[in-house]
């Protein structure tokens, strides 16, 4: 299946990019602008240079002059898909870089393979098998276009030629050592085929692989680990024909090589290298660590590196590279190389740095090959500038740089993404991933068109709807050692009342809820008391004319199995004024809360502990004067673990009564509207369609409806008398989340599957399924939806366990259930036309036609590489007529005779009928669901 553009496959918010590695990314060559990397065990697809509708924040910058080169980024990068087949964390990867084949990556993991994938359509070409550990490192030829080099966590080097037939390496190297290979770099040599290697020990070499003997040369080892390696980009004779970096005559004709060395002894070394012979021409040194970053953080340090020749990047008239502003680039106050000045080559060495630096080094190719050949080497100071401004940069350790055409793309430990201007030092575009599971997403009352996400990673996530670009921003980032599970935004002020807009309440696994201020640089609050488990669903409520502390909304939570209201609760304006700071400390000065749970069962079936599952409050749109005894149109819908569902009204009694709830100075009481049990498992999710309070209009269109959506993998839509109005097909794995679509006019609900699958029902009539989504390679754990624009426009919101946040358009034709089948037909065509080949190919043929379709982007099943066992074709059985029903059952009158006799048995088994009711018409009122039901029979 081929990965799908941004706007098809509804990448919102991308995974957070692998930690930890050199290799983890990497950018196409040529024309090939897709860039590559590894999130967990899948591969992320970016457009860097746009060419798409992106996503993610675009920072502000000026208008270019018409100086600037037009190969800069600048468009909105944009997210291409997803590579999925690894059954283990993505360790590395590596485009292929000859003409003709940019559109190969390979990938490593650690499940011992490495993998050879179109990304031109997303499926994977093949599986190379021959490391017994962890892949760390690969590496590819820019002279021979299936020559790909790898390593690993033993230090054993494979050579694989991946253009044959073969799926075994074609050679072995000789390891430095037996440390992991932490880096591998194929040089630029037009004649011979280089490649160098970096060790976890600090083993450094060079391995020529041309010729029938491999020779391998040892560089003097580092004191730390060599964590990142790359050559020099060759620069041409003709390049520079008033100042040439060598002569080739005097050479030979062979260019020599540089190759840059970024180690943890906190130093980049220069080698140069002319086939035979090493020497050391430079070494620079990183800067100062800044006194703020702690011992943790200084010891984290990754020195990845990257070249650019400054040729690509942004000039002025006079040649020197711009700034923001359009006036020539300050050098740091280092005196530029001699050579420089007199307009000789330079070129440009990104590295990392400290706590997320990012530096660019300005270099005289004439200083590290030999001046016009002369062998004289000069130590002029090497100008230095660094990435920012500080707000822009990475807060974190940067692992990957990749630059192309005066862009460099970065990825960190902060879960960030960016695009850098390597000509300006600024940064261009940024997204944050996510670093856990999509838990709970919900829209913010306030701005329709921004949307939050309860990551497993324990921040909270914004996305911004109303603009393509939105999207990726951090609203606060948690607490150590924890996950925010669910979230729930404050509705807006009261015209009358304190309001408590910009503020969001925060489950956490662990139990604890926490009250941030979004719009208040991130304050928040813990309360005092948590649940005994993961807060899995919260809910601002009006309070009912009652005011008390915290404004005119109260905080509802559900807990393992328990749930609470908070009477009171720590806000985050506390801290700021300075009340209650020594229990602050402490986790909050707040937080007295009232356990309903007991009530509400009271009139449930007698069980050893209640434990609800789910619940949803319908908000009466006007409460009433403060003196009113009852809350007619406020009901509370619950979800239990035994798969039932309830529905309660809570009303207000006159104090100094003897039956008061404990704790609840002004008295409540709750009373049972309905309950029902149709689910035979634990319902995941209730909600409230829009149009439900309108219960006593006579005009309703949909008077008390309520979704609920089960483990058995059931979704049954309830009226307010607690009737089964619409059932729609059952999935066969679990729903674990619905969502009404906004407005009213209709009945459409989306519900998210185990399986992967976000499902589009219209049940204002008889049940119809009129999308299907698919993209998560994973359980959709939760779905909502969101306005887009200013006409009403709407998208689908879904997060899953893949830790992606995806936007759907259900009205997109691709996703209609016909267009859906039509895809898996064409697949399953496709899959049965590759398994004869894959057998039968042989040598020279050409390669990738022998591997199957991956079957969706979800497909979670291992690629058949032809050495699956045939299953054996299944024998005709004997009995006819009795296994086989007869073709009248087919026919419409076939149909409605067995819907008669469906409806006849259905009457029979609940004891409503002792006679044959074969043929007797069936009334509106029967046409229900539910134990003594018969709709499920007539197909409704």
């Amino acid at each position: 299946m081929a990965p799908r553009s941004e706007v098809e496959d509804g990448i919102a918010i991308p995974p957070a990019p692998n930690w930890y590695g050199s290799a983890l990314a990497d950018w196409g060559v040529g024309c090939n602008d897709i860039y590559a990397y590894a999130a967990r065990n899948a591969i992320v697809l970016l457009r860097p240079n746009g060419g798409g509708k992106g996503s993610a924040v675009s920072d502000e910058r000026p208008a270019e002059s018409s100086s600037s080169s037009p190969s800069r980024p600048d468009r909105d990068a944009s997210f291409a898909g997803t590579l999925v087949g690894h059954h283990n964390r993505v360790t590395a990867l590596a485009f292929a870089r000859c003409p003709g084949v940019e559109h190969l990556l390979l990938s490593g993991s650690a499940d011992r393979t490495v993998r050879l994938w179109d990304v031109a359509d997303g499926r994977c070409v093949k599986i190379l098998r021959g490391h017994a550990v962890d892949v760390t490192a690969l590496a590819t030829s820019q002279r021979v276009p299936d020559l790909a080099v790898s390593g690993d966590r033993n230090g054993k080097l494979l050579v694989w030629r991946f253009g044959g037939g073969a799926d075994a390496p074609a050679a072995a190297l000789e390891p430095l050592d037996a440390s992991p290979v932490l880096c591998l770099a194929m040089s630029p040599h037009p004649f011979r085929d280089e490649m160098a290697c970096g060790h976890q020990s600090g083993a450094l070499g060079v391995y020529v692989l041309s010729g029938d003997d491999v020779v391998r040369k040892r560089l003097p080892a580092r004191s730390g680990d060599a964590q990142a390696c790359a050559w020099m980009p060759s620069f041409d004779e003709s390049d520079d024909a008033d100042h040439p970096p060598y002569d080739l005559k005097e050479r030979g004709g062979d260019p020599p090589m540089v190759l840059a060395v970024g180690s943890r002894e906190k130093a980049v070394t220069l080698w140069s290298w002319d086939g035979a012979r090493t020497s050391l021409r430079k070494t620079l040194s990183l800067p100062r660590c800044p006194p703020h970053l702690s011992e943790a953080q200084r010891g984290r340090l990754w020195l990845s590196l990257a070249w650019s020749a400054d040729e690509d990047e942004p000039k002025d008239t006079a040649g020197e590279p711009k700034d923001t502003a359009g006036e020539p680039k300050d050098t740091a106050g280092a005196e530029p190389p001699a050579n420089a000045r007199g307009g000789g080559r330079t070129v440009h060495l990104i590295t990392a740095s400290h706590g997320g630096d990012l530096l660019r080094w300005t270099l005289d190719v004439h200083e590290l090959v030999g001046s016009n050949g002369a062998g004289h080497v000069t130590n002029a100071p090497v100008a230095m500038d660094k990435f920012g401004p500080n707000d822009k940069a990475h807060a974190r350790t940067v692992f990957t740089i990749r630059v192309k055409r005066g862009a460099a793309v970065t990825t960190s430990l902060d879960r960030s993404v960016s695009v850098w201007d390597v000509g300006r030092c600024e940064r261009v575009w940024s997204t944050f991933g996510l670093g856990g599971f999509a838990y709970r997403v919900g829209v913010d009352p306030e701005d329709p068109f921004r949307a939050s996400v309860a990551c497993g990673d324990g921040s909270l996530r914004s996305l911004d709807l109303h603009h393509a670009r939105g999207g990726g921003d951090v609203l606060w980032r948690g607490l150590p050692q924890t996950k925010a599970t669910c979230a729930a935004w404050c509705p807006p002020a009261e015209e009358d009342g304190e309001g408590h807009g910009g503020r969001v309440a925060v489950g956490l696994e662990d139990g604890r809820v926490v009250v941030v201020d979004v719009g208040g640089q991130g304050r928040y609050a813990v309360q005092r008391d948590c649940h005994a488990g993961p807060a899995v669903a919260a809910q601002w409520i009006r309070r009912s004319g009652d005011g008390g502390a915290g404004g005119s909304h109260e905080l509802w939570t559900l807990g393992e199995g328990r749930l609470w209201r908070w009477r009171s609760l720590a806000l985050p304006e506390d801290r700021r004024k300075g009340k209650g700071a020594g229990d602050q400390a402490r986790g909050g000065s707040g937080g007295i809360f009232e356990d309903v749970t007991d009530s509400l069962a009271g009139g449930l079936p007698s069980s050893p502990t209640p434990f609800a599952s789910t619940f949803e409050w319908l908000e009466s749109r006007d409460a009433g004067p403060p003196n009113f005894h009852s809350e007619p149109l406020s009901r509370l819908a619950v979800g239990w673990n035994d798969g039932r569902v309830s529905v309660h009204r809570r009303r207000r009694r006159e104090t100094g009564q003897s039956d008061l709830l404990p704790g609840d100075d002004l008295g409540r009481s709750w009373t049972e509207l309905w309950s029902a049990r149709e689910h035979a498992k634990r319902v995941t999710a209730v909600r409230w369609h829009p149009l439900a309070s309108a219960e006593d209009d006579d005009d309703a269109l949909f008077p008390g409806w309520l979704a609920a959506t089960s483990k058995d993998g059931s979704f049954l839509v309830y009226d307010g008398g607690g009737v089964v109005v619409r059932s729609p097909p059952s999935c066969r794995q679990a729903l674990n989340d619905v969502a009404w679509a906004p407005g009213g006019a209709g009945a459409v609900a989306a519900v998210a599957g185990q399986d992967g699958l976000v499902r589009v029902v219209d049940v204002s009539f008889r049940p119809s399924l009129r999308a299907v989504m698919r993209g998560h390679d994973g359980s959709v754990l939760c779905v909502c939806w969101a306005r887009v624009n200013d006409a009403g426009g709407t998208a689908l919101l879904s997060g899953s366990d893949d830790q992606t946040l995806r936007r759907w358009d259900p009205e997109d034709p691709s996703h209609y259930p016909s267009a859906v089948e039509e895809k898996e037909k064409a697949e399953r065509a496709a899959k049965a036309d590759a398994e004869p080949s894959a057998t039968s190919n042989e040598g020279g043929e050409e390669e990738g036609k022998d591997a199957p379709t991956l079957r969706g982007s979800n497909a979670k099943e291992p690629v058949d590489d032809g050495k699956r066992a045939k299953k054996k074709a299944k024998k005709a059985s004997g009995g006819r007529g009795l296994l086989k029903a007869p073709a009248w059952e087919s026919t419409p009158e076939g149909v409605a005779a067995g819907q008669v006799a469906a409806v006849d048995l259905a009457r029979r088994l609940h004891g409503r009928s002792s006679a044959s009711t074969a043929g007797a018409p069936t009334d509106d009122d029967e046409c229900t669901y539910g134990p003594s039901g018969v709709g499920l029979y007539l197909g409704q």
